[in-house]
């Protein structure tokens, strides 16, 4: 009887630590489950991370849980009730002895024999992760969403962007993880989409895409149109970025619109010390990052630098609040309402003869473009920019730097004019780009059939690394008449 007894004890502890388990794990869930819906964290708009998905997948698991659950002690209790053999019937049917019951003894003994007569039910599985789960998400719903402060944030443009020393303030946003006012997650510069992440806006625990640092730089969301004014800034030409999916009614829209200087680079911190109330980081900031939908990513003669050095210095008053804004959405910008005339031309006949041009801008070595799916009439040029040459074979474009131009990281840029035909309507315009070892590469297509050429379609990066996968382009940018529109 001892020993049947310790069994039973040891299954009912390791039944308790299983639970225990689970409820610390789904009350630890339920609270983040919910402080995430709280933030209204919109990198996830359908809240993947959010109660909803959980709750679904939870029931699913409960279910197929009970399913095998019962199954399996139905399968048991058949297996215990069905005689084996005539002597194992004989015995069944000779009582066991019965052990003396003990009217009057030790407390701790009478303890032990309720204890190991409790039989583990498969059911409590489920009420320690579902109550569990409902307890963690009530906790941080009573506990409250973020709050935000306001603070201001200086950022320090070093040189060779600007002067050293040049400073610009603006008034910034202290965002609190949600159910702890005081513990600041993310610190933004209003109106800018420029932000310093801090801690995981959902748990306050160091955020897993943070560098070494412990902290990330980065832009996020929709901009409101706030320049920054720098002293000592040189002008750089606008860019134009094109939308390959329109509302507008046409595909072929242009949009020309300045690069605002914090989103035309990507920062990495180098140092960074903080508290709640304020703190200091040391980024560099570098281009080639976010570029598939800006023109001309690669600028010969570009005023502004490749690299820069960038100070970012905020504080925080987390005695005072303001109203909490919706973490802000990427979404497309703010295009203009379509002006009369903005829709495709009349199709040309597919054998009609198109020009276009073919601008190849590359930092690497060497770099080729592979053009597919028209007929190439004529080539002439190109127009360069830079120290090197080309080639061209069968529809495969090619430039080749010197190489201490290639050694001085100087940017060669070709400009072809083409002739092409046999484009159907609805067709699609390969391009297959391949690079050297260093360096980026971008292509650019112009729609020449108006008086100036017009940039329709870029691309940066390189494509041959997926075979059998080039970028395609639909005809109507090459073959119909685009409008260019000015961003509102």
């Amino acid at each position: 009887m001892a020993s049947a007894r310790v069994r039973s004890i040891a299954v009912l502890g390791g039944v308790a630590i299983l639970l225990a388990w689970i409820a610390v794990n789904t009350f630890q869930k339920g609270a983040w489950d919910v402080a995430y819906q709280l933030a209204d964290l919109k990198e996830d708009p359908l809240y993947l991370r959010g109660p909803g998905w959980t709750v679904t997948g939870g029931i699913i698991v409960s279910v197929v849980y009970a399913v095998i659950a019962l199954v399996a002690r139905a399968v048991w209790r058949r297996s215990r009730a069905r005689p084996t053999s005539t002597s194992t019937a004989a015995a069944a049917a000779v009582p066991a002895p019965v052990a003396p019951v003990a009217h009057a003894g030790p407390r701790a003994a009478r303890a032990v024999a309720r204890i190991a007569a409790v039989r583990p039910r498969w059911w409590w599985v489920l009420v320690a992760g579902w109550g569990s789960y409902l307890l963690g998400g009530a906790v941080s719903y009573v506990a409250g969403a973020p709050v935000d402060h306001p603070g201001t944030m200086t950022l320090t443009f070093g040189a060779p962007l600007a002067p050293p020393g040049t400073d610009v303030t603006v008034p910034a946003t202290c965002r609190s993880i949600p159910g702890h006012p005081g513990t600041i997650a993310v610190v933004s510069a209003d109106g800018t989409g420029f932000r310093v992440i801090l801690r995981d806006r959902q748990t306050g625990l160091p955020w897993k895409w943070s560098g070494p640092t412990g902290v990330r730089v980065d832009l996020y969301g929709e901009r409101d149109g706030r320049t920054l004014v720098i002293p000592g800034l040189p002008d750089r030409p606008p860019l134009a970025s094109f939308l390959l999916w329109s509302d507008l009614g046409s595909d072929a829209i242009l949009i020309d619109r300045p690069t605002p200087i914090l989103d035309a680079y990507g920062y990495d911190s180098t140092s960074a010390t903080f508290t709640d109330t304020g703190g200091s980081v040391r980024a560099t900031a570098g281009r080639g990052r976010n570029l598939l939908e800006t023109i001309n990513a690669l600028i010969p003669d570009d005023p502004w630098p490749d690299t820069y050095a960038l100070g970012i210095d905020w504080t925080c008053d987390l005695g005072a609040t303001r109203p909490v804004t919706a973490e802000p959405t990427p979404i497309r910008e703010r295009w203009p309402t379509k002006p009369p005339g903005a829709v495709p031309g009349t199709p040309r006949p597919a054998s009609a003869v198109t020009p276009i041009d073919l601008q190849i801008d590359t930092s690497s070595a060497a770099a080729a473009v592979t053009v597919t799916g028209v007929t190439i009439v004529s080539v002439e040029g190109p127009t360069m920019r830079g120290s090197g040459r080309y080639t061209y074979k069968d529809g495969t474009f090619r430039v080749i730097q010197t190489p201490d131009a290639f050694a001085a990281g100087d940017v060669l840029e070709a400009t072809f004019h083409l002739t092409i035909r046999d484009v159907p309507a609805g067709s699609k315009v390969g391009l297959t780009i391949a690079r050297g070892e260093t360096g980026l590469v971008a292509v650019t297509i112009y729609n020449a059939l108006g008086p100036e050429p017009v940039p329709v379609f870029t691309y940066t990066g390189i494509s041959a690394d997926r075979p059998g996968w080039p970028i395609v382009i639909p005809e109507k940018w090459l073959t119909q008449p685009v409008v260019l529109l000015q961003r509102q």
